[in-house]
């Protein structure tokens, strides 16, 4: 086989993410707004401290500035609970609040039907220095428990809080979706 017909499945998955991305953000599918607290929270680059001067901050994170990787999976009463780390990648301090937007794709590149929801109180603002964290948990049913046929991806689009566009998420090991409700937490602070 050619070098170029190897090739051609990655870069078709990658054409086809974006599309379905753009498409997204198009639609106003991409970015799920929550309303912020009147409270502001920091998150630092180390656990357990505080940055001064948090309420100071006045700028939202844009997507630009962040980073996202998954951090860990773990099963719990019949879910698998999947956290998500953004990271401020920028000089300066910004926000986020709400809920993200979460969008799986299957291995083939095509965009899973899954209903998403939200699990969560209120949407504190949480502020991020220079290389401060913050992150939220995706849940959705454990496909053993369920009884479902499960969908297998490791790519998924997350979309900061108030952000139009999306960042990829590559999974370091598979993940099974059962077909039906994702749902997602508000950006919480790092711990």
């Amino acid at each position: 086989m050619s070098r170029s017909a190897r090739s051609r499945p990655h870069r078709n998955f990658s054409v086809a993410l974006v599309a379905v991305g753009v498409a997204a953000w198009l639609l106003g599918l991409g970015a799920v707004v929550g309303v912020p607290a009147n409270g502001t929270v920091g998150s630092t680059a180390h656990a357990g401290q505080r940055h001064a001067g948090a309420a100071a901050v006045t700028a939202r994170c844009g997507t630009t500035q962040l980073r996202a990787e998954q951090d860990g999976t773990e099963g719990a009463a019949g879910s698998v609970y999947v956290s998500v780390r953004f990271t401020n990648v920028s000089r300066t301090a910004c926000w986020l609040a709400g809920y993200p937007g979460v969008l799986f794709f299957a291995e083939d590149g095509r965009p899973l039907t899954t209903a998403s929801g939200r699990n969560g109180g209120p949407t504190p603002r949480v502020v991020l220095p220079p290389a401060g964290t913050a992150e939220f948990f995706i849940r959705y049913p454990n496909p053993g428990v369920a009884e479902c046929r499960p969908h297998q991806t490791h790519r998924y689009l997350v979309t900061p809080p108030r952000a139009s566009l999306p960042l990829l998420v590559e999974s370091p090991r598979q993940l099974s979706l059962c077909p039906g409700t994702v749902s997602r937490s508000p950006v919480l602070t790092s711990i």
